[in-house]
């Protein structure tokens, strides 16, 4: 079943394929508890040539960090059941001190996330090109 089936934009059919060509290859971390948030963002990430890890709690983030040495980013849901995403930025930090990170949410929580170090912010619910943007 394809994307659009689901009603999943299919990343190939944008406009100029922004970014898809930037991301190929691209180890992306999706924290998020929603599943199907979850899924959907691997896809469209997938589709899009990077290679998308996903993760539902923190500590499932932190160990894929800790693991995944070639990680070049991670997206991070703000309002998770497990804890306060200042404590998952810090537990990151630990793990890789230099990842970027990005925040998302669907309130602008653009200063919340930049009191706890985390300066790009994607706010929910994002378009796809709003997403390669984000990534690239």
């Amino acid at each position: 079943m394809t994307g659009e089936a689901q009603g999943v934009p299919d990343p190939r059919a944008t406009s100029a394929g922004y970014g898809v060509s930037r991301i190929r290859g691209k180890r992306i971390l999706y924290v998020d508890d929603d599943s199907f948030l979850r899924r959907v963002t691997g896809r469209l990430l997938g589709a899009a040539g990077a290679i998308c890890l996903l993760a539902g709690t923190h500590d499932q983030a932190v160990t894929l960090v800790g693991g995944e040495p070639e990680l070049a980013l991670a997206i991070l849901d703000f309002q998770m059941p497990d804890g306060d995403v200042g404590n998952l930025v810090n537990r990151l930090r630990t793990a890789r001190a230099a990842l970027p990170l990005i925040g998302t949410s669907a309130i602008d929580r653009r200063d919340e996330f930049a009191e706890r170090g985390v300066t790009r912010f994607l706010e929910k619910p994002w378009e796809l090109g709003d997403l390669l943007r984000a990534v690239t």
